[in-house]
């Protein structure tokens, strides 16, 4: 079960990092980056987890350390701030809020810093995706393949990172088709994380799980990581046929299996053709099949649209309007 994904250039420095000291889980990333700086602890930083001095200096940089931070956010702290020493266009004084999708699981999103701009914002981007990569490496990700979701989840409780850290470096290996969501005990939505190439079926954040997100399934279940319940779902993403019938004729006799009068008819014709659209929009994608499977995701969570999804000639009709927005069907 493995995606394939762009490769930022501070995650391959970060690859050579861990190949060349052969880190492996848990990564003593305190010994590690005290090879490169002073680390001061300080109770005085308010919100900023961290903040480094020094980056121009010949000197060696200082690293005020917020220590009032889970001992699991600390670590991605520390393995953070290794990025802005290593990737050596990171220059200058750096106040640290990583990434503030909740990587210790407290749900609680970074305040703007007064430097927050395009350029800080990237550069943190960047120090997050590094510090990925050395807590939970790639190559150890790879001793995963085969392992089912809840076998895994078990295994990557050795990395000693949050839930929200371990599934976002986890989804990034799996398959197309794979989303994790971390969730509280009422199932409360606390991050949720797409493997390549997936499209979300609306997922957000400081809600309860929608059932709907999850009747778009062809797979699903639940695990756990360390304290925290993990629910995970695979979708359809590939919808490997094709179909000579034009979709507004097989849209058409959709229709009049359901029996409607005019009115409803056209208001419902023009909410299966817009949610079709909308599906190709948001995929990103030229693949008809893979803008198939986002067509009959997408339909699917709408509550109107139940009876017309379980009509087998849906399918058809999802793959016809995709081949159509890809310019392989004649129109009608």
């Amino acid at each position: 079960m493995t995606g394939a994904t762009r490769l930022h250039p501070e995650q391959a420095l970060a690859d050579k990092l861990v190949a060349r000291l052969d880190l492996r889980p848990p990564v003593d990333v305190g010994a590690l980056l005290s090879q490169f700086c002073d680390v001061v602890q300080d109770d005085f930083l308010g919100n900023a987890d961290a903040v480094m001095y020094g980056l121009l200096e010949e000197s060696k940089p200082l690293l005020l350390l917020n220590p009032q931070k889970s001992e699991q956010r600390i670590r991605f702290t520390l393995a953070h701030e290794l990025a802005h020493l290593l990737i050596p266009w990171h220059v200058g004084t750096i106040e640290c809020h990583p990434l503030s999708n909740d990587y210790d699981g407290t749900n609680q999103p970074a305040e703007e810093s007064s430097s927050s701009s395009r350029g800080y914002r990237s550069l943190e981007d960047e120090a997050d995706r590094f510090a990925s990569r050395i807590l939970v490496p790639r190559r150890f990700l790879d001793t995963l393949r085969g392992l089912s979701v809840r076998e895994a989840c078990v295994e990557l409780e050795s990395t000693n990172v949050s839930a929200t850290a371990a599934m976002r470096a986890y989804s990034d290996s799996l398959s197309p088709g794979y989303a994790l969501l971390v969730v509280s005990d009422n199932d409360t939505v606390i991050s949720w994380h797409m493997a390549p190439q997936t499209v979300s079926p609306g997922f957000r954040r400081g809600v309860v799980v929608d059932p709907a997100w999850l009747s778009t399934a062809v797979d699903r279940g639940r695990a756990t990581y360390r304290n925290r319940s993990v629910i995970w779902m695979r979708s359809v993403t590939s919808l490997d046929e094709s179909v000579s019938v034009p979709w507004r004729t097989l849209l058409d006799e959709l229709l009049d299996g359901q029996q409607l009068r005019p009115p409803a008819r056209e208001a419902l014709w023009k909410t299966i053709n817009g949610v079709a659209a909308s599906a190709n929009s948001a995929s990103a994608t030229s693949d008809p099949s893979a803008v198939a499977a986002a067509i009959l995701n997408a339909a699917a969570r709408r509550p109107e649209l139940v009876q017309v999804v379980a009509d087998p000639r849906f399918k058809q009709f999802a793959i016809a309007r995709a081949m159509s927005f890809a310019g392989f069907a004649k129109p009608n």
